[in-house]
Formats: C-alpha cells, structure tokens, sequence
C-alpha cells in the first residue's frame, strides 16, 4: 500500500478551527449583556458622558447606554469603523493634563530664604528700602563660644563648690587649659539620681520640658558627682585630682543663674542650645556618661548614643573620656566609675565598627567621613547621611521637644551653618528646612521626601510631606540618586492673607493614575486571543456586503438592506465583546478593601478573565530589592478617621498600584486615593515615587498636591511618566479661592458694556469685607516699632487633613502675640586659678525686639474688627 502523505495545510487549518472555538467559547462563557445597559461598580463604561456608574447616577449612566446603544445600530456601517471612545478620550485627559498641570503659573513662588528669619530688617525693610535681604549665613567665628561655664572646686570625689562663670572672663586664663564639656542623657541622670539619693525627682513638666528647672538641675548635678567619683581614676597630667575644672554642663550654663524671669530664661536656653556643636567642638576634653554598668558608649543601645544631640556632641571632639561604670564589691560599695581616655578619632572609630554591626550603614558612612574627608564619601552623601540620623534620633525619642530642636541639633555639623535668631525652635521642620536651603549647594531636598514615610493623622504642622518618620537603608536599597530637584518655596495667597510653605520638585516627571478600570470597547479589534474570530467576522461581513453590492446592482436598493444587516450584526459583536475586557493602557488605584479577599488581582480578573496578573514589585517575597514606607504605620482595612481629629484626618489604608499594560502590581499604604506619581529618585534597584492626590478642577493658577503615600516602582516607568516643569507639594489642599462673575452677570455686562473684570473686583472686596478682612497686599509692612501700635503674628496652622477637600476651603490661622528680647547680664569673675578647663563665650546676642519665629510667620498691624482667618 502505498504511503498517504498528511496534509502540510491541515494543521494550520485545526489550529485555526481551535482558536475560533476557543474565542467564540470565550464570548459565550464570559460576556455580560447587562453591562451594555448598566456597568459593574468601579468601571468606567465607554461614554462620553455619565460613564462612571456610581457618581453619575443609576438613571442617567443607564441613559446614557441606551442611546449608545440606539446610535450605534443606527449608524451601523459607520460605527463599527469609528474610533471606539475609550480610545480618543483618554488622549483628550492627557492633554488637558499636560495643558494645566505641566505649566502652572500665575502666582509667583517665593524662595523660602527670600526674608530674613529672625531679624528686624525683615519687617522694617533694608537701609535701601528693598526689603528683606534674605537668608544670611553664620560667619561670625567668635558667636560659636559658649556663654557660661561652671567653674568646680573637687577635692577627691566630692565637690567643693561650683558656681557659674561667664566664659570671656576666663577665657584667656584658661587658654591652654579649656574646659570639659559633659555630654549624658536625661534617662541616664533619672538613674544615676535615683541611685545616689534614693529618690525620684518629681515630673513637674515647664517650659524647660518635661522637668522644671530647678529640677533638671538636680539631675545634672547627679551627674557632676558621678564626674567626681571616675575623676579620681583619670591619669592626668601632673597626677592631681583636687583644684578647679572648667566645666560646660548643660543646666548650669544654658542660662544666667541672676536671671529669674522665666521668659528670658526661655531665650537665652535657646540661644545657647543652638550653639552646641560649637561648644563641645572647642571643649578640651568630651565626658561621656550614662548608668548602665560595662557600657562603652559606642554600641547603638547606648542612652547617650540616640540622643538627638549626640552628633553635635562627638562629630568634632578631639579627646573624649569615656566614664565606665563597674559594679561595687561584695559588701555593698556602690557602684563606680572610671574614666578611659581616648583621641576624638578613636572613639568615632569605635561607633562606626558598632554602626556596621547595627547595619546601620548611614551612621558608618558619616563616622568614616569624619575620621577622613577623603574618604571617597561625596558631601551629598554626608548630608543626608547626618539627616537621617538625626530623624532617626528624633523619631526614637518621639518628644515634642525632639521634634522642635532639629534646627539646633543639626546647626553647626553642616558645612553652611545659620545664624541662631533664625533657628527659632519652635516650629522643627521650619529650621531643618531652612538649614537644608542654607546648604542647597551641598544637598537635594527630594533625599529627604524620599525617605519620609507618612506623617501620622495628629501632626498638625504644613510640613507633612516630610515629617513621617524616615526609612533607614538596607543591604540593596541603600542606592539614592535623586532624579528631580526639591526646592522649597512659599505661597502668598492675598485673598486668604496665607503664607503658605511648599516643595516644588523642578525637572520631575509624573505618572497620571486614575481610579477606575475603562470598559474595552475596541477590544474585538485590540484583543491578539480574538484576531481569529476578527477576521472570520469580516470575512462574513465582506462576503455579505459583496452580495448586497450585487444584489443592488441586479434588483435594486434592496441590497442595501443586507449590507445594513450585516453591519449591525458585527457592530453586536463588537458590543458583546466589548462588556468583556477593560483598557490596559494606564495605571490605576485599587483599594483593597474593596475587592474579594483584599486581592486586587482577583477584581481585575473579574472584571476581565484575559488578565493573568503579574510580577509584585518589591514584595516581601519578591527578589527585588527596594525600599519599604509601610513598615510600623498604623493603618486599617478601610479609610477610618479618628475620633478627635478632624474627619479628613483619615489613618492610612492598604491599596494596590496596577501597570494594566504589564500586569505589574505594587502594595501600598495611602491616606485618600492619588491621582499622580511624581518621581523622585532611584532608590534600590527601582524609582522612588511620592503619590500625590491634586485638584484636577482647578484650571487656573497652581495646584499643591497633597502626599498621600510613598511608592517603588520598575524603572521602565520613567518611559510612560511625562515631564513638567514644576510641581508643588504641600501639607493639605491649597486653592486660589477667587469668586468668579456668574455666567448672567457676565452676560450682562457685557451688553451695557460694562467691564467684567471690575464687576469680579467688586464681588471680591465684598467677600474679603465679610470675612473681616481688607484688601491688602502680603508683602511686609513698613511699622514704626515706636509708635505703640500692637503686633499681631498671624501664622499659618495647617489642617490635619491629608486629603483634598471637595470644597475649595481656604487655610486657616490663629494669632499669637510675640516678641523676643535677649538680656546680656555680667557675672562678677572668679579670683582662682585652675588646672584643668575652660571654654570660650560668644558676644551678646542683637537686641530684636520684635522677629518672625518660623519661616512661615507675617505680621500685620492689629485691626479692630477683623477676624483673623
């Protein structure tokens, strides 16, 4: 018999067949003709208006599909031709987008140095009459000393006596000598106390803190006496451990002993605390203590090593004795102390070795930078190495007053240093930020929004975007290169008399996220498991159309009708088919808690069963590494707001981040829904990126992005992300409330030929007028200061809220009266000699009677009738 050859067509021809089962299995199985009239909740139907079934109402959205529907057979021949809407519309939204959201304007920014912080030119304008000069450096040396010093008299292990001195009366004398400066922690104090005396000192919280301080008093002397005790075991020079030391210890030099108004105490502890890295930087010798026995003081579970002024303290001490206490014997004797000496370099040595074990890489990386500056660690490095320190210390402490001293922790330790009347301690990120722009040539603010997790619902200042706690690097992740620039600016509204703080990140590229899935229309056309089914549907309707031609040709216009027919059943198909897939052209925001199980893939899945999910970038399980926001937020399944706070003030919640044209997915936690991603730098091996929930009403002028989370996502999205000039990030919604002429009013004017823009005038000046306010310009009133006439500060208190209103609701304040002396008293000089410290003392400080304290702050003449708002 003779062999039968196969058919070399057949195989083509059953895979064909295969596919064209499949896909009309796939029509059949999993089309939902009830979408075609109504639309599943959180899908966007394929309209051109009432597409979103749940904002535009049941009635009008079904309204709306019908007469899609009735339009659609009825322009049969055309329709099945015609672009579908889910195609050109959201061409239509980039280029809105890109038309008022790339290019915002209008309302100037202002440098956030443009005023002099803490000085009375500010206000009362330059000798030339321009104004404010700006912000200044600190270049004067000598302003760095300290003011007082403690001057002790030891005789073995007790102190004689002590009393305060004033540094310039001793500083000559002591010249070669210097002075110890007493480095510890309040913990450490409140043990050491208790140990000494037996008694707790009783928490009587002040304007010092937590302890009054006549209090806080009684804690560093615990720790002058454990000074004492180790003294004895220190092999000075000379072998003497009786006479006088020069000692700068915080509570007894901080402020002048003569002074008794509490106020001005206040002011000068100020003043002196901002100098500290300067004092323990000229001290001769750096003591550190804490109470636990055997300690080193260079492990990270050290007291006196989270401190958030411990940097300050160490970065430039050239000797330091380290006090280590050792248990008593078996009879009872107290515990002691003894003092190891060791170089300055040593010591940062040792805390770097701890640091590494610790994987605490940006405390190594700044120790090894101050050993050797050469190194090979770039300055930006440093910086934000000495940044994030300092965050983690204050985030450790977790302290109103932690939160406060950031300024004056940080001044001094970088390489440009600002002058201490414009560090004012009271509003922290204020200070942070306005050092951060002293040192703009040297650091890029989009580090620090990089590594900032999400403030927490009670934080009440306007400087969100950086106040949640800070992620720390790890092992992969510790990658950091900025990709846009962070530039801290201001806002003057004049209709709301705001001022209003802001990061503008210049050069950055934003990715628009949107909320829904879009309803595939076109997706016979766009679907590659279709493209069998496609082109059968053609085919039949080519061969139909070519009989109606015939037909028409042969028996008249009846012919037409068959091509009509054959038009309106493939526009069915493309209808059928079309209440099966959803767009993949965009990223869009899931909620978790809205889908089945938390899990946002099984939504899509529903929504659309070609959807096989993806790769989760950066998971737990994930062999990504990149960084993590989430880790120690308190969050809950659902949006929830607090009891106490306002009800925008909302904890964050889980949602999931879907690149619908990759299947890549991202988990993260968020305060509202966002409607952009700005990038901002590579961090790890992905692209760090803020997720911003803006105001896509307003067309004019600038919009502030709220934050509202933190996000990693795979570099191949710097590709679909498109580039704006500037972008603004506040801490809450901002909007140039302007009232508009109403469309009749306008109408009208324009018939009487009355000039519009004066009518707006007009209806402005009466809105300001009931809202007690005048019209009035925000730049800086020229006051005479001798005149009488009280000051009001008017501050800008930001909402607690993260997430954007519904309605435009301007920024409100509170006014306080302040103002600021600083009283430069003289201490009589001691008439002794000593053998072992002293320290220098700085000049009086410029009597600013009156000064702006945080950045943010105008003052205005009080006005009688006028509601502060």
């Amino acid at each position: 018999m003779a062999n039968i050859q196969p058919d070399p067509l057949l195989a083509v021809l059953q895979s064909t067949n295969n596919d064209l089962r499949k896909a009309w299995s796939l029509i059949t199985t999993n089309a939902r003709p009830r979408r075609l009239i109504h639309e599943d909740p959180g899908v966007r139907g394929p309209l051109w208006f009432w597409s979103d079934p749940e904002t535009s109402g049941s009635p009008l959205h079904i309204t709306a599909n019908i007469l899609r529907i009735i339009f659609a057979l009825l322009t049969a021949p055309s329709w099945m031709w015609i672009a579908p809407a889910d195609v050109i519309r959201p061409k239509l939204k980039k280029w809105f987008r890109d038309t008022f959201w790339s290019r915002q304007w209008e309302i100037a920014p202002e440098a956030f140095l443009s005023e002099l912080n803490g000085s009375s030119a500010a206000m009362m304008g330059s000798k030339d009459g321009m104004g404010g000069m700006g912000g200044q450096y600190a270049v004067n040396a000598s302003g760095a000393d300290p003011r007082w010093l403690l001057e002790v008299q030891f005789s073995g292990e007790k102190v004689v006596k002590k009393r305060q001195v004033r540094y310039d009366d001793v500083k000559r004398r002591i010249q070669d000598a210097g002075y110890t400066a007493i480095a510890y922690s309040q913990q450490s104090a409140e043990q050491i106390h208790l140990l000494s005396s037996g008694e707790r000192v009783t928490n009587n919280p002040s304007k010092f803190g937590s302890y009054s301080l006549s209090e806080r008093k009684k804690l560093a002397t615990a720790m002058l006496d454990e000074y004492a005790k180790a003294r004895t075991t220190a092999i000075v020079k000379g072998g003497k451990t009786d006479g006088v030391e020069y000692i700068w210890l915080d509570e007894f030099c901080l402020v002048e002993d003569e002074e008794k108004n509490e106020t001005q105490l206040m002011r000068q502890r100020d003043a002196e605390m901002g100098r500290w890295a300067d004092i323990f930087r000229l001290a001769k010798r750096v003591a550190v203590l804490c109470h636990i026995v055997g300690c080193e003081h260079t492990g990270v579970d050290c007291p006196w090593a989270n401190r958030l002024f411990t940097l300050a303290e160490i970065m430039h001490a050239t000797k330091v004795l380290r006090v280590k206490r050792f248990r008593g014997d078996e009879d009872g004797a107290e515990d002691a102390g003894i003092i190891i000496s060791s170089s300055g370099s040593e010591f940062r040595a040792e805390i770097r070795a701890r640091a590494a074990e610790a994987k605490l890489w940006h405390l190594h990386n700044l120790m090894q930078h101050a050993n050797d500056s050469s190194s090979g660690i770039t300055r930006q490095s440093t910086v934000h190495s000495l940044v994030l320190e300092v965050l983690r210390r204050r985030d450790l402490e977790s302290s109103s007053a932690s939160q406060k001293y950031l300024g004056k922790a940080l001044n001094g330790l970088l390489p440009r240093r600002a002058r201490l009347e414009d560090l004012t301690g009271i509003d922290g990120p204020a200070d942070l930020l306005w050092l951060l722009e002293l040192n703009q040539g040297f650091y890029n603010a989009a580090l620090l929004t990089s590594v900032s997790r999400l403030a927490e619902s009670d934080v009440l200042d306007g400087y969100r975007w950086c106040q949640g706690k800070t992620i720390i690097p790890k092992e992969g992740s510790e990658r950091l290169e900025p990709l846009s620039t962070a530039i801290p600016i201001k806002f003057h509204d004049k209709f709301t008399n705001e001022v209003v703080p802001v990061l503008s990140l210049a050069n950055t590229k934003t990715v628009a996220l949107e909320h829904m899935l879009e309803r595939d229309s076109g997706a016979l056309e766009r679907q590659e498991e279709l493209k069998c089914l496609k082109f059968m549907a053609r085919f039949i309707w080519g061969c139909l159309v070519f009989l109606g031609i015939i037909l028409s040709l042969a028996i008249g216009g009846a012919g037409i009708i068959i091509l009509y027919i054959a038009s309106i059943f493939y526009v069915i198909l493309q209808l059928f088919v079309g209440t099966i897939y959803v767009t993949r052209e965009h990223w869009v925001v899931i909620e978790d808690y809205k889908a089945p199980g938390s899990n946002a893939i099984k939504l899509l899945q529903a929504q659309d069963p070609s959807f096989k999910g993806g790769l989760e970038w950066g998971s737990n399980t994930g062999r990504q590494m990149t960084p993590r926001w989430e880790e120690g937020i308190r969050h809950v399944m659902e949006p929830k707001t607090t009891d106490t706070q306002s009800k925008d003030a909302a904890y964050p919640y889980p949602v999931t981040l879907v690149d619908l044209s990759t299947g890549v997915f991202v988990k993260s936690l968020v305060t509202s829904k966002p409607n952009d991603m700005a990038v901002l730098a590579i961090h790890g091996m992905g692209v760090s990126c803020v997720l911003l929930d803006r105001d896509k009403r307003t067309r004019k002028g600038p919009t502030i992005g709220v934050k509202v989370g933190m996000v990693n996502v795979p570099p191949y999205v710097l590709a679909q992300a498109s580039l704006v000039g500037s972008l603004y990030v506040g801490g809450h919604a901002f909007r140039a409330v302007q009232p508009r002429v109403p469309f009749l009013t306008w109408f009208g004017c324009m018939i009487k030929g009355v000039d519009p823009d004066a009518t707006e005038r007009g209806i402005r000046s009466l809105v300001r007028e009931k809202a007690g306010r005048r019209v009035e310009d925000l730049e800086m009133q020229r006051v005479d200061l001798d005149s009488g006439s009280t000051l009001k500060q008017t501050t800008s208190i930001s909402s607690t809220a993260p997430i954007l209103h519904k309605k435009a609701v301007p920024y409100r304040t509170n006014t306080t009266s302040s103002s600021s002396t600083t009283v430069n008293g003289d201490a009589d000089p001691f008439q002794g000699g000593s053998d072992v410290g002293d320290g220098p003392v700085p000049p009086p400080l410029p009597s600013n009677r009156y000064r702006r304290d945080p950045p943010n702050v105008q003052w205005f003449p009080e006005r009688r009738g006028a509601e502060n708002v």
